[in-house]
């Protein structure tokens, strides 16, 4: 009987650290995102060929007649991922939210672009959060001028 007192412990122990080991090493990358991350966000007014925004189109201060871009940058690869850009005004209140599927496979840079800013925004304060996959990744802070 104690003998297989002691076998059943045993086989009872080692499957707890066999469970612990697996649990230890899956995964901490939600599911559908792979391995992509957000490495840069930059606001401005013109974006190039490659998304990004044109180095003297840079700027958080925006004319309420402007066009209004986010690039994002993203290294890493995945099947399908979401960006998700959404402007509130500093009340809090949404003014503009936009989103794009990319299939990154190494750097990419996707730009979003607020809708036209004469129809909806009004001078102030606002935030642009990006949001890869449903999770929050960076805000930039901006404001806007009549």
């Amino acid at each position: 009987m104690r003998i297989d007192r002691l076998i059943v412990r045993r086989a009872a122990a080692a499957m707890l650290v066999l469970v612990a080991a697996t649990l230890g090493c899956s995964r901490s990358t939600p599911p559908g995102q792979g391995n992509v991350t957000v490495t840069d966000i930059t606001l401005g007014r013109s974006v190039a060929s490659d998304d990004t925004i044109v180095p003297d189109a840079r700027t958080d201060s925006f004319w309420l007649n402007d066009t209004f871009y986010v690039s994002v940058a993203t290294d890493g690869a995945a099947p399908s991922a979401t960006l998700l850009a959404r402007w509130t005004y500093q009340d809090g209140n949404v003014a503009a939210e936009v989103s794009k599927t990319i299939t990154p496979s190494g750097p990419t840079n996707t730009a979003l672009q607020a809708p036209s800013p004469e129809s909806m925004w009004k001078p102030g304060d606002y935030k642009v959060e990006v949001f890869l996959d449903g999770a929050s990744v960076g805000t930039r802070e901006l404001s806007t001028h009549g």
